[in-house]
């Protein structure tokens, strides 16, 4: 299998670039979220472009992929300390 590396920085900027659940007053969080946007939509359309036929549901893969970072990191920090 080849790795696609435009495809895991598309992912890794939408990742750095989510301001769900983040708490208190983030400073120039609609600037923040635009930037979001346009990485995702960027994304989109890379996968589109890339396979018109599978485009969308690798979209959807690629944003699950970053909700589940989220969840893994919010399960290491609530596990039980060693």
């Amino acid at each position: 299998m080849e790795v696609d590396y435009n495809l895991i920085v598309l992912v890794c900027l939408v990742i750095i670039f989510n301001t769900d659940d983040i708490g208190g007053d983030l400073v120039q969080k609609k600037e923040i979220e635009a930037i979001h946007l346009k990485y995702a939509k960027i994304m989109w359309q890379y996968l589109k472009e890339k396979s018109s036929k599978t485009g969308n549901s690798k979209f959807y893969k690629g944003l699950m992929m970053a909700e589940s970072a989220k969840e893994a990191y919010q399960l290491s920090m609530n596990r039980l300390p060693i």
